[in-house]
């Protein structure tokens, strides 16, 4: 877990800032020094350019406008725009690398355009328009908190009452509705871990008045997922991922006693390890908050383990089958 920590800790400082001069920076012999220019141009003047940096730093560029910045050597990405094709260039140890932001204009639209230039060019560049430092960068949160809710149907449900009507009435130990919470970490474009909770609930189907049924149980789990990302992943992503889920105060209430051989008591289950499979899809609603849409399919075996008055006398109860599928709706707050 520690290593795991440290390694996202780690994947976070992709870009050092050390400085917002362009002129004050030195560059060792271990470094790449990296210098964006936007020179001035009537034409677009107020359109805003933007680039976005290894899919997680978001600059602003007005007319006119420069940064510079030190980082690791490497492959360097960037893109104008959310929109736009992912491209790259490869950072020398000890050297300082130009690119020029500038509108390619056609007959009814501008597209942005990124050009690596030579150090003469630049120097003319910031010589010839003076640019002046960018205000505003924004760093795509990789933690976030989440709150969902959901339901779905169980796999196993069995009838166990049957109405005056002549209906069927059923219970299982899988489905119902939930509630959580889960935090998470994007480790790299491509990976997401995620811890969870969930509170779960299934009662009886259909509903009735004289009687109910209610399995409660809480699960911790564990969730590594891939990450396939929409539009370079800044404001979609889809996640897949499977993982482990601890099931614990696994409690099956029982209020029959108003029908024919009813009973009124509480059975109490064994602590479970599950799994799980989910699919979720995300988009950022602001750079903080994005709503999350998914579906988890889950697989578990309970037993039983003590009650109060009655006990179980079929596998139905006595080791019952709790796999189940949700549909999730929630909120995540990005930081």
């Amino acid at each position: 877990m520690l290593n795991s920590i440290i390694g996202f800790f780690n994947s976070l400082i992709i870009i050092l800032i050390l400085s917002t001069s362009v002129t004050g920076q030195s560059v060792d012999s271990s470094q790449s020094r990296v210098v964006i220019l936007r020179p001035s141009n009537d034409m677009g003047a107020f359109n805003r350019f933007t680039l976005i940096i290894n899919d997680s730093l978001t600059l602003f560029f007005e007319n006119n406008t420069t940064h510079a910045f030190i980082v690791q050597p490497g492959k360097f990405r960037y893109k104008a725009g959310k929109k736009a094709d992912e491209e790259s260039i490869d950072l020398d140890s000890g050297r300082t690398h130009y690119l020029l932001l500038q509108y390619s204009y056609g007959v009814w639209n501008s597209v942005p355009r990124v050009y690596e230039i030579k150090q003469e060019q630049a120097e003319k560049i910031m010589l010839q328009f003076k640019p002046k430092e960018i205000r505003n960068t924004i760093m795509r949160p990789v933690n976030r908190f989440g709150l969902f809710f959901g339901g779905g149907p169980g796999i196993n449900d069995f009838p166990i009452i049957k109405t005056t009507d002549n209906e069927d009435v059923y219970i299982g130990f899988g489905g119902g509705y939930c509630l959580g919470a889960e935090v998470g970490s994007e480790i790299s474009k491509y990976f997401d871990v995620s811890i969870g909770y969930r509170f779960m609930n299934r009662g009886l189907t259909p509903y009735l008045k004289n009687a109910s049924m209610e399995f409660i149980r809480h699960a911790l789990n564990v969730t590594p997922a891939l990450i396939i990302p929409i539009q370079g992943g800044y404001s979609q992503r889809i996640k897949i991922g499977a993982g482990i889920d601890y099931y614990l105060r696994n409690t099956l209430i029982i209020e029959t006693d108003k029908i024919p051989n009813g009973i009124n008591d509480t059975w109490k289950y064994k602590p479970a390890i599950g799994y799980h499979f989910k699919l979720t899809y995300e988009v950022n609603l602001t750079e903080q908050f994005s709503m999350l849409l998914g579906g988890r399919y889950s697989f578990v075996n309970h037993r039983y383990a003590s009650s109060k008055t009655f006990y179980p006398t079929t596998d139905n109860f006595i080791s019952p089958n709790g796999d189940g599928f949700d549909l999730m709706l929630g909120v995540q707050y990005h930081f």
